[in-house]
């Protein structure tokens, strides 16, 4: 078990190969490993300069990359909303003929 436990949130830096910027995003992790010393998850920012990204992409990113890690009691971003209450189920009137 690693450092960084799912669901977790860590952020990172990315850097724009072609223009050689870099940025800080969030991504929520999915599992770490201490060892090979790499935070693997989904990306939970919208990039602005890494625009070869996109959010929900899977990562594997080296832990020298991360600069925080947060637990957030509530989701971050609209990209993984979980509902926060139960609705309930619409009405479905079926006609059976026989």
């Amino acid at each position: 078990m690693g450092i960084y436990q799912k669901g977790d949130h860590v952020k990172i830096e990315a850097t724009n190969e072609h223009s050689r910027e870099s940025e800080w995003m969030w991504l929520l992790v999915g599992k770490s490993d201490d060892e090979q010393e790499i935070v693997f998850g989904q990306l939970d920012s919208e990039p602005v300069v890494a625009n070869e990204m996109r959010v929900g992409q899977l990562l594997a990113v080296s832990y020298d990359r991360v600069c925080d890690h947060r637990r957030f009691d509530y989701p971050r971003s609209r990209h993984f909303l979980v509902p926060s209450v139960t609705l309930p189920a619409p009405k479905v009137e079926i006609e059976l003929r026989i």
